[in-house]
């Protein structure tokens, strides 16, 4: 992110106003454009045709834009795949920087790609061919699950993380340029809510007569798994480090010195920029202050 300090809190407004117009009033056009009891929505099928947006476009008499939406579909696909490619990547990449993965994924090319990290995060993308098959679909759903209880688990760490940094940053009195006016209590929120979606996520299993041990497995998998990796790092290369630290102990200094410089370089190249460009088009502006 470009001059963190400034645009943090610009990012935060327009994450919630995509997440209102895209997500909400998406909802409310589905809702209104196609029926509930529609035979595409209830008989199964688990193609495009199945996209409520599909069948309402059909519903209303267009033969073309179902083929268009068709296309969207695949490339918010494609561009969903490059994204979690490149997160899962850098992560790897940062783990092997940190010391917490093998050397050999920190290796770059000459354009600064990391791309043994790169290559071995790709080596999990064929995997989601398990669904073409139906035997092999079980298998594929245990990697769904899997990936949703991490998902789960993951931001129950970070709602954690956060807490525990901003009782660490008022016991040393350290001040930030944005706040927000609903923390802590967002924070304990959150970690509530994703805590019961971890223990809700296979509540089916628990309905009588439904119960299978592969089927409680398949849900709940990723907890002991993430148990077992988190203790046993603590236990054998973790334990240099302290189980945790007092709020008034944390360093909340390394590294400040090269955040203050970085954000006033990117202060005076913004002010350069718009010398430069002088007034905008108004339209623009706005169109940039929603996708920026």
């Amino acid at each position: 992110m470009k001059n963190p300090r400034k645009n943090h809190s610009r990012a935060s407004l327009r994450y919630c106003i995509r997440l209102a117009v895209f997500y909400i009033l998406g909802a409310l056009a589905i809702r209104v454009t196609c029926q509930s009891t529609s035979s595409g929505l209830t008989s199964g099928s688990t193609n495009a045709n199945a996209s409520p947006w599909v069948i309402a476009i059909r519903n209303a008499g267009i033969s073309v834009l179902p083929s268009v939406v068709n296309a969207g579909i695949l490339t918010s696909a494609w561009s969903a795949g490059n994204s979690y490619l490149f997160m899962s990547s850098r992560a790897l990449y940062s783990f092997a920087v940190a010391g917490n993965a093998p050397k050999i994924f920190a290796k770059c090319n000459r354009y600064g790609l990391p791309i043994y990290a790169v290559v071995a995060s790709s080596c999990f993308a064929p995997l989601c061919y398990l669904d073409c098959s139906t035997q092999a679909g079980v298998a594929f759903n245990w990697f769904v699950s899997l990936t949703n209880t991490s998902g789960y688990t993951s931001w129950i760490v970070c709602c954690i993380v956060y807490l525990r940094f901003r009782k660490a940053r008022q016991a040393q009195g350290v001040t930030v340029p944005y706040t927000s006016k609903i923390q802590p209590y967002a924070g304990w929120i959150c970690m509530f809510t994703f805590f019961v979606l971890l223990l809700c996520n296979g509540f089916t299993v628990f309905y009588p007569g439904q119960f299978t041990a592969s089927g409680f497995l398949t849900t709940y998998l990723g907890i002991p798994l993430f148990l077992a990796f988190y203790f046993g790092h603590r236990l054998t290369i973790g334990r240099k480090y302290r189980w945790a630290y007092k709020p008034e102990e944390v360093d909340l200094v390394t590294g400040v010195e090269e955040v203050n410089a970085d954000a006033e370089m990117w202060t005076r190249l913004e002010m350069t920029e718009q010398q430069q460009r002088g007034s905008t088009n108004p339209v623009w502006r706005v169109i940039s202050a929603i996708w920026q």
